[in-house]
């Protein structure tokens, strides 16, 4: 009988794997932006059109004499127009999701994630492993904002690092296989119970997460964690943007530890 997935904490001989695990979690949704896109009702309406009038201006459409083998010939139009779209899409959705790839890697936290992620007792970098493989992860961040942008340094001894009035989950994926599962549900429970009951005060008042159109899998975790809209918002990024032709919505959300041990009470 097959061992369950585990969740453990970060290790040094994880990183590699976990920033190429953190480059696909932001590269997957470029290709389901341009999956949609391609099947969008205005895309498939443009595309008919515009391939009409390339076969009005080529004289392609079916001919009767050539028997079955004539109404193929309008087949090279529909061809040539669908792979300029395709091109068309990737060209402008790329550009957002390359900028994210860059930030998110060269960021602070993981510039030394093992250091970064120990500075609070309520952070965690937690890995979700099956048959000694990693196929997810998710971080929690309860450093204040001008702790999370400087070097990790090494505490004095006896020194308790600050925590923020609200954490934030800065990574969080599970690899698509293992998402039919609804593991993600449990590996963000986990964190949520982690940072929220850690064992030195003061706590963490609310964790934020990331909700993107682009990401269902989490979407369906978040909603079962019972987030919901950011009670103060005062970063400098805005709460709330679309990204793509078609405007996918991505949006801060925000669960409050109060929220969460209501949801714990009604559990027991």
């Amino acid at each position: 009988m097959s061992s369950p997935p585990a969740i453990r904490l970060l290790a040094q001989n994880d990183l590699k794997v976990v920033r190429y695990l953190l480059g696909l979690s932001i590269m997957e949704p470029l290709g389901r932006a341009n999956n949609e896109a391609y099947f969008h009702p205005l895309t498939i309406a443009s595309w008919m059109a515009l391939s009409a009038v390339m076969v009005q201006l080529m004289g392609w459409w079916p001919k009767s004499g050539h028997g079955w083998f004539g109404y193929l010939s309008p087949l090279p139009a529909l061809a040539a127009v669908a792979v300029p779209l395709m091109f068309f899409f990737d060209w402008i959705h790329r550009p957002a999701f390359d900028a994210r790839v860059q930030k998110e890697l060269t960021a602070p936290d993981m510039r030394d994630p093992l250091g970064h992620y120990s500075r609070s007792p309520a952070s965690g970098f937690y890995i979700l492993e099956n048959k000694g493989k990693i196929i997810g992860l998710i971080a929690v961040d309860a450093s204040p904002p001008s702790a999370s942008d400087s070097p990790v340094t090494k505490p004095s001894k006896g020194k308790k690092e600050p925590t923020a009035e609200t954490a934030v989950i800065r990574h969080f994926f599970v690899e698509e296989a293992y998402r039919q599962s609804e593991v993600q549900v449990d590996l963000l429970e986990l964190a949520l119970s982690r940072t929220f009951t850690a064992t030195s005060a003061p706590l963490p008042s609310a964790v934020r997460i990331l909700s993107s159109d682009l990401a269902s899998y989490k979407q369906s975790a978040i909603r079962a964690s019972r987030f919901g809209a950011v009670s103060k918002w005062d970063e400098k990024e805005p709460q709330e943007w679309t990204v793509g032709v078609y405007k996918w919505k991505n949006q801060w959300v925000e669960l409050s530890r109060k929220a969460w041990q209501a949801g714990q009470d009604k559990k027991s």
